[in-house]
């Protein structure tokens, strides 16, 4: 199974997104992130990947892990952990991967995201903890999916 990170930049009313401009899930919005090198741990993945698409430098003890989710297809597993971040010293450059943008969470482009993003994104922006899995049968198209929603990651 292969790992992911994504990242949530967010302030009261808004929410940061990137257009990817190459690789998986390319010419859509999606939160900031990417593989997680064989060695690597999760909070080492997620500073280094917003390092490289975004040019922001992370605290990591401002960090939250808000959510992990499964992505299965015919070709691949994916574990993913999102993460959410409230630092408003970061100013999200754009990069060869990543055309980051600024949009109000009450009108994210669910339309222009991955398919199972309306399904667990507007929970983990209101801070609950999401776990889920989502099968597919190509790249865009959801099959199926499972959700689990609680108020906190550390409750049963």
């Amino acid at each position: 199974m292969q790992r992911a990170v994504l990242l949530y930049i967010k302030n009261q009313t808004q929410v940061c997104l990137g257009m990817k401009k190459r690789g998986l899930n390319q010419g859509k919005w999606t939160g900031i992130g990417g593989k997680v090198e064989p060695e690597e741990d999760w909070i080492s993945a997620v500073i280094r990947e917003t390092q490289e698409e975004i040019s922001c430098q992370l605290a990591p003890h401002l960090l939250t892990w808000q959510t992990e989710l499964t992505f299965h297809s015919p070709a691949d597993k994916w574990l993913v952990r999102v993460y959410l971040t409230s630092q408003p010293q970061l100013l999200p450059q754009e990069s060869q991967e990543i055309k980051p943008q600024w949009f109000e969470i009450d009108h994210l482009p669910y339309s222009q995201m991955p398919r199972s993003d309306s399904l667990w994104l507007p929970a983990v922006l209101s801070q609950f903890w999401v776990k889920g899995s989502f099968y597919y049968l190509s790249d865009d198209q959801l099959s199926q999916a499972k959700l689990e929603i609680k108020a906190s990651h550390l409750s049963d």
